[in-house]
């Protein structure tokens, strides 16, 4: 549906940046989304780009994680 009407197209990428912000702006939420982007999404993006360029994917998000690990407000969890 998203694809027939551009404007609710629009309006969803709107509101998903608008979640993303207030997710980044709360104690925490920065780590939180750079974890979940190194736990869930680069696996996935390692996985489609198939065995062919899994090698140096992996070495170059191994290098890049231990980097980035630290980033962030705190390395604690957000709470429920």
């Amino acid at each position: 549906q998203m694809m027939r009407d551009p404007s609710a197209g629009a309006n969803l990428m709107r509101q998903q940046d608008l979640a993303l912000s207030q997710l980044e702006n709360m104690p925490g939420g920065f780590a939180a989304l750079s974890n979940m982007y190194h736990d869930v999404q680069e696996p996935l993006m390692d996985a489609m780009s198939g065995p062919s360029s899994g090698g140096s994917g992996s070495s170059a998000s191994a290098s890049t994680s231990s980097t980035d690990g630290t980033a962030g407000a705190s390395g604690a969890g957000m709470p429920n």
